[in-house]
């Protein structure tokens, strides 16, 4: 018999400074119960409060942080720090380089002119015919943005699925788009994310790529874990489905339709 406690994960509305006993003056509460957190009544000789099994809050708030901002609009600045880290790979090839380099310069319009920008950039370029300096070099020409970035010389003899692989553990952010040079991202591609997570305290493992390239796929940096293999011979996002249908988590996974629908 298995005798070993359960490890539950929970919000603990008791000492945050936007609870009131079974209320969230932000209306988090029943939003975190929509998408999947179990509502529980918790009460002690001195207060009541709620607990959320299940979900974790991304607006709690101690007193601490609140003395810390006494003549700030406190919701605002919970909202601002809630803000969605994302991150953005470009993947280059020799496609690009030789045959249609002003690819990447209209690729970065698009990128300059999101609503809600990514917080860093990686260009992947896979190149059989440049350098590694000749890469840094054809990068910087087209690239002119004030979101940090770096470029990432794929020097192996591998395909597109595997440079992901090589290069999502270089990303800090919580989640990363994958785009081919050349694809132009609506200005809400991040935005709309930013708004299901934090003001609909939705939840997203994968959405699903805009078309066969595989350009607009978005995933939680935490599934790269999930890999199989890596392999050019196994997409990244058949990967993730399979391994969500296994762990009966594919409602996490959002489709094009189910994204378009956002805001």
């Amino acid at each position: 018999m298995d005798t070993q406690a359960k490890t539950v994960v929970a919000t603990c509305c008791k000492n945050c400074v936007f609870a009131n006993s079974d209320s969230c003056q932000l209306k988090k509460i029943d939003k975190l119960v929509e998408h999947g957190g179990i509502f529980v009544h918790k009460e002690d000789k001195d207060k009541k409060w709620v607990e959320i099994e299940g979900r974790i809050c991304r607006f709690y708030r101690n007193k601490e942080w609140k003395d810390k901002h006494e003549n700030e609009d406190l919701a605002t600045l919970a909202r601002k720090e809630a803000t969605l880290s994302f991150g953005l790979l470009i993947y280059i090839n020799d496609d690009v380089i030789e045959n249609a380099p002003d690819l990447l310069h209209w690729t970065m319009i698009s990128i300059n002119d999101l609503i809600l920008k990514p917080k860093e950039m990686i260009f992947a370029v896979r190149s059989e015919k440049l350098n590694l300096m000749q890469s840094i070099k054809f990068v910087n020409k087209n690239v002119k943005t004030e979101i940090p970035f770096r470029v990432e010389v794929i020097t192996e003899l591998v395909g597109k699925n595997r440079t992901y692989n090589i290069c999502i553990p270089k990303f800090n952010s919580q989640y990363i788009g994958f785009i081919n040079a050349g694809y132009m991202l609506p200005p809400t591609f991040i935005l709309k994310l930013d708004k299901f997570i934090n003001d609909e305290c939705g939840r997203v493992i994968m959405i699903q790529s805009q078309n066969v390239d595989g350009d607009g796929l978005i995933i939680q940096k935490n599934a790269a874990k999930l890999f199989k293999s890596g392999e050019d011979s196994y997409p990244i996002e058949k990967d993730i489905e399979e391994v969500c249908k296994e762990q009966r988590c594919e409602h996490l996974i959002k489709t094009v339709d189910e994204y378009s629908q956002w805001i």
